[in-house]
C-alpha cells in the first residue's frame, strides 16, 4: 500500500507540473529514460519514466479535446502493427499454457495478457505524443540536451559511487535499491566482479544494471557525437567523461555498442569527422568541466593506481572468457531461451505468441545455468528484435520499421526548407538509424527509441506547418498554445 500511496503522488505531481505546459513534462520524460533504476515492483515494473509518460500521454489526450491535431504524421502501417497486437493478444488468452508462474495475482497470465497491453501503448505513445506536445524547434533541441545533461547527471553519480563504495567497501547505491525501499524486496545486487584476482567495481548509478546504464550512456554519446549541444558540452570534457563513465560500467554490450554505431555515424555523414563539441575557454565552463572530471580521476587514479595498463585486457579478456565458458556464445539467458523456443515451433515467428507471456512457451527453453533464477518466474528475451518477434511477430516488426525509415526519410527530405530544420534533421539522421540498431540489439533503450521517433514525428509536423503558414500569408509558425 504504501508504494501505491507513492506511485499516486509522484504521478499526481507529474499531472501538476504539466498542467499549464505539457513541454515542461515531457522534459521530464526524457530526463528520466536513462534512470531505469528508479523503479519499484508491484506485479508491474513501475518506473519514474512510466510515470511521467503516463501523467504526459492522459494530457496530450485531454488536449486534443479541445484542439484538433492537425499535424500527426504516422504510417499506416504502424495502425496495423498496434491493432493486430492488441487483438491478436486478446485472441490468445483463450489459448495460453497453464504454467505456474511466480510473482503474485498481477502475473497469472491473463491479467498479464490486459497489463502488457496497455505497457505496449504506453510504451508506443511517445509516437503520437511528442509531435502533439513540442511547438517549435527550440523544443526539438532542448530535447536532445536534456537527454546529454540526464546522462551527466548519471554519471557524475556514479564516479561518486564508486568513490564511496572504493573507500567503505559497500556500494552506496546496489541494484534495486530504491525497490528495496519502497516494497519488501530484499534482492539488491552489488555489480561487482573479480577478475584475475583483481575486484573490479562497476558503476550503475541509478541507471539500474552497469550493462543498462552503459548503453544508455553509449545513446548520449552518440546524440552528443551527432550535434546536441547542451552548455557544458562545448567542451571536450563532457565528451570525455562520459567516455571515461561507460569504461567504468565495464558494459563489455555498451562499449561495443558505442564504438559500432560509432562507425556508422562516421559512414553517414557527409562532412568528414563527427561534431564532436569545440572548446571553451570560459572560466566557469572550466570550472563545471573540472569538477566533471574530479570524480573520475580521483576514483580512477585510486583504484587503477599501478594497473592502467592492464585495463583494456580486462575488457577484452573478462568477454572472451564469458563467451567462452557460455555454451550459447553472445546469447543472453532469456534470449536462449525465446530463440530456442521459435527454432523449435517456427510457426510463431511470424504471428508471436501474444503481448507478455513468452515465457509460457519458453520456460522449457531455459539454459541449465538460467533455472535456479529464471524457472518458473516472468521473463521476455533481452533483444527487442526477438521479444517483439515472439510476441506480436516478425511482419509486424518489419512494417514497424518500415514506418520508422519512411519518418526518417519524410525528415531529412522536408529539411530541405528551412535553415532550422536541418540543424534538426541534422542531429536526429545521424542518431535515428544507430538508435535503432541498438533498440534491435538490447531492448534497454526502448524510452530512448521511442522518444526519438516522436520527436521525427514532431520534426515533420513542424515543417509541414511552417510550409502551410507561409502559403497562407502568416509569418509566425508554431502549434496551438495550451492556454
Amino acid at each position: 500500500m504504501f508504494v501505491i500511496t507513492i506511485i499516486a503522488v509522484l504521478f499526481g505531481m507529474a499531472i501538476v507540473l504539466g498542467w499549464n505546459d505539457s513541454r515542461r513534462l515531457l522534459g521530464l520524460a526524457v530526463f528520466f529514460a536513462p534512470w531505469s533504476g528508479l523503479d519499484a515492483d508491484v506485479g508491474l515494473r513501475v518506473t519514474a519514466y512510466l510515470i511521467v509518460t503516463v501523467a504526459l500521454l492522459l494530457l496530450a489526450m485531454a488536449r486534443a479535446m479541445r484542439v484538433r491535431i492537425r499535424h500527426l504524421y504516422l504510417p499506416l502501417g504502424l495502425w496495423l502493427v498496434i491493432g493486430y497486437a492488441v487483438v491478436w493478444s486478446l485472441v490468445q488468452i483463450h489459448f495460453l499454457p497453464q504454467v505456474y508462474v511466480e510473482g503474485g495475482f498481477l502475473r497469472s497470465p491473463e491479467l498479464r495478457v490486459v497489463a502488457q497491453i496497455g505497457m505496449f501503448l504506453i510504451t508506443l505513445s511517445p509516437i503520437f505524443v511528442v509531435p502533439f506536445t513540442v511547438r517549435s524547434y527550440e523544443d526539438l533541441k532542448r530535447l536532445a540536451r536534456i537527454y546529454v545533461i540526464s546522462i551527466s547527471v548519471l554519471a557524475a553519480i556514479g564516479w561518486l559511487q564508486l568513490a564511496m563504495w572504493m573507500l567503505t567497501g559497500e556500494n552506496p547505491i546496489p541494484m534495486g535499491y530504491i525497490d528495496s525501499l519502497l516494497t519488501d524486496s530484499q534482492l539488491l545486487r552489488s555489480g561487482m566482479f573479480s577478475f584475475e584476482e583483481t575486484m573490479v567495481y562497476r558503476m550503475n548509478s541509478f541507471g539500474g544494471e552497469p550493462k543498462v546504464l552503459g548503453v544508455s550512456l553509449a545513446v548520449g554519446l552518440l546524440l552528443l557525437q551527432a550535434g546536441a549541444r547542451p552548455a557544458v558540452s562545448k567542451t571536450y570534457v563532457l565528451w570525455f567523461f562520459l567516455v571515461a563513465s561507460l569504461i567504468a560500467t565495464f558494459s563489455t554490450m555498451g562499449i561495443l555498442v558505442w564504438g559500432g554505431a560509432t562507425i556508422v555515424q562516421i559512414l553517414i555523414t557527409p562532412s568528414p569527422g563527427l561534431r564532436l563539441p569545440g572548446l571553451s575557454r570560459s572560466l566557469k565552463k572550466t570550472t563545471v568541466a573540472f569538477l566533471f572530471l574530479a570524480g573520475p580521476l580521483l576514483a580512477g587514479g585510486f583504484y587503477f593506481s599501478g594497473q592502467a595498463d592492464r585495463l583494456s585486457g580486462l575488457l577484452i579478456s573478462r568477454t572472451m572468457e564469458r563467451i567462452s565458458e557460455s555454451e550459447h556464445g553472445v546469447m543472453e539467458d532469456f534470449n536462449v531461451a525465446v530463440y530456442d523456443f521459435l527454432r523449435d515451433q517456427p510457426g510463431y515467428i511470424f504471428t508471436g505468441v501474444g503481448l507478455g507471456n513468452a515465457h509460457l512457451y519458453a520456460n522449457a527453453y531455459l539454459p541449465q545455468s538460467a533455472w535456479h533464477y529464471a524457472d518458473g518466474t516472468v521473463f521476455v528475451a533481452k533483444s527487442a528484435a526477438l521479444r517483439w518477434i515472439s510476441e506480436i511477430g516478425l511482419v509486424t516488426l518489419v512494417l514497424f520499421l518500415l514506418g520508422v525509415y519512411w519518418n526518417v526519410k519524410r525528415a531529412v527530405r522536408v529539411s530541405l526548407r528551412s535553415e532550422a530544420m536541418r540543424e534538426i534533421s541534422g542531429i536526429y539522421a545521424k542518431f535515428s538509424l544507430p538508435l535503432m540498431a541498438i533498440w534491435l540489439i538490447s531492448g534497454y533503450v526502448s524510452p530512448q527509441f521511442f522518444l526519438m521517433i516522436g520527436v521525427i514525428g514532431g520534426a515533420i509536423g513542424l515543417a509541414k506547418s511552417s510550409s502551410q503558414r507561409h502559403r497562407s500569408g502568416v509569418g509566425q509558425m508554431g502549434l496551438p498554445s495550451e492556454h
